[in-house]
């Protein structure tokens, strides 16, 4: 029998970096943690800790791992990711993918905003990873993106919570409407993650849970609802936090807590608690957990449909989530100037020539320009092109000269871009004053440094490992 599920969430750009021996490239923040970065801050993180290291892109985030994982186990199954993305290569990048394994993809672009993106640095198999992620169009999530007519056909709908309440609060009106549209003919899955790891039983986790016919999660989420340490949580806390989301249903729950991995544990209301272990002979050996609980949890829905018997859900279990993490970091290596910056070329239209020669030196490298001749189409226009470029480039170069110091469109983009928190880099292109609104700035001088001298600063600036406000 042939099952459509749904499955909405994140839709990111993952980035992972191999940790290799020896190797003091290491993000600052400590365990396996997860470390929430705006768009400012993403390639300083990006070129601190990778270093120019190898890298492996692919499609990621909670949606997108789920999804394909159960297209991967059923082919036969009606496999929709739901997501936002923004209007970006990444999300050019996502949908261009082969690894969807059969599920259908239905990203909505969101206009002005950046696509997800995840850096995963990974460190030697079963220790901890450092996550940084800038979460960009994720953040955007309505629950209108769904059409009831995907909803009035779904038999399971499985969501995985946002970083922002508005987002969450969305999901709780996703799931009244798909209970309104198909009653109990519908399984409802959640995610929780931050609702009960960082921000506790939130309005929006308890309009969330209480329509929810199963919650996954993981112990040290569900030890914070009674304020345990993880590791310390004894089975008797585990089933007081357990007892509070179940007084949250309006039906009867069941709580799935994945243990990686060595098993996990299934809370059902009113039953005593059944723990399964994985099989010693079949040892998971743990590179990296990114986008294992995602795994997990597409292994469980897939067991549930087809109604497989415990000892077979928990083989199937290791298998695939055993599959997923002995690929991670090891295969689809790609050049790192693949996931290049982007950098907004500001100059006067009489300056091109000598522009064009100072972004010839980046030619092969890992920084990118936009330059509005080859990124604008005839009949465009050229405020809004040049404001939705300015909005998805990484910094802006103000290339200084007598000519562009008396460009409108010059001083238009530098506004723009300071009105969008865009970092601004300064470039003295020939004799000029630099105006009195960038002299606070360090800026590179082709005049005392030559083209290629230049060029190697700005290169540099781009990777150097500088610490980051506010982390130790």
């Amino acid at each position: 029998m042939s099952h459509r599920v749904l499955t909405v969430g994140a839709l990111n750009l993952d980035i992972l970096a191999a940790y290799v021996s020896g190797d003091q490239g290491q993000p600052p923040w400590g365990g396996d943690l997860e470390k929430e970065v705006d768009d400012r801050d993403w390639w300083r993180y990006f070129y601190s800790y990778l270093n120019g290291r190898p890298i492996q892109l692919c499609a990621g985030g909670s949606a997108a791992n789920t999804g394909a994982a159960l297209a991967a186990l059923a082919p036969e199954f009606a496999v929709h990711v739901v997501g936002v993305v923004g209007d970006d290569a990444e999300a050019d990048f996502l949908v261009q993918r082969s690894q969807w394994y059969g599920a259908k993809l239905l990203a909505t672009p969101v206009p002005h905003q950046r696509t997800g993106r995840a850096l995963s640095y990974v460190r030697a198999p079963r220790e901890e990873r450092r996550l940084a992620v800038a979460p960009g169009a994720n953040d955007l999530f309505r629950a209108d993106l769904l059409a009831d007519s995907l909803l009035l056909e779904a038999d399971w709908l499985h969501v995985s919570s946002f970083t922002k309440p508005l987002c969450n609060a969305e999901i709780g009106e996703l799931f009244r409407r798909a209970r309104q549209t198909r009653g109990d003919r519908i399984v409802l899955s959640i995610d929780p993650g931050t609702f009960l790891s960082k921000d506790g039983l939130t309005k929006e986790a308890v309009a969330c849970i209480s329509e929810s016919d199963v919650v996954f999660t993981k112990t040290a989420e569900l030890a914070a609802l009674t304020h345990q340490p993880d590791t310390q949580t004894e089975e008797s806390a585990r089933l007081e936090a357990a007892e509070c989301l179940f007084a949250l249903a309006k039906r009867r729950l069941c709580i799935v807590v994945e243990r990686l991995p060595n098993g996990y544990t299934v809370y059902r209301s009113g039953t005593a608690p059944e723990t399964i272990t994985f099989e010693r002979a079949a040892p998971l050996t743990v590179l990296d957990d990114t986008g294992a609980g995602d795994v997990f949890n597409a292994a469980y829905i897939f067991a549930h449909l087809k109604l497989l018997p415990v000892k077979a859900t928990a083989r199937l279990i290791a298998s695939i989530v055993r599959v997923h993490l002995g690929h991670i970091g090891r295969s689809g290596f790609t050049q790192f100037a693949h996931c290049a910056p982007v950098v907004f070329a500001s100059h006067s239209r009489k300056d091109k020539p000598y522009v064009d020669k100072f972004i010839r030196h980046f030619e092969g490298s890992e920084i990118a320009f936009w330059v509005d001749e080859n990124e604008i189409s005839l009949g465009s226009s050229l405020a809004v092109s040049i404001q939705e470029g300015i909005r998805k480039c990484d910094a802006l170069a103000v290339f200084i000269t007598e000519d562009s110091l008396d460009s409108g469109w010059v001083q238009r983009e530098l506004d723009w871009a300071k009105g969008r928190g865009v970092r601004v880099l300064p470039i003295r292109l020939a004799p000029a004053d630099v105006p009195n609104d960038l002299r606070d700035l360090l800026y590179l001088d082709v005049v005392a440094d030559g083209f290629l001298g230049a060029a190697e600063k700005m290169k540099r600036d781009f990777r150097r490992s500088a610490p980051l406000p506010g982390v130790p």
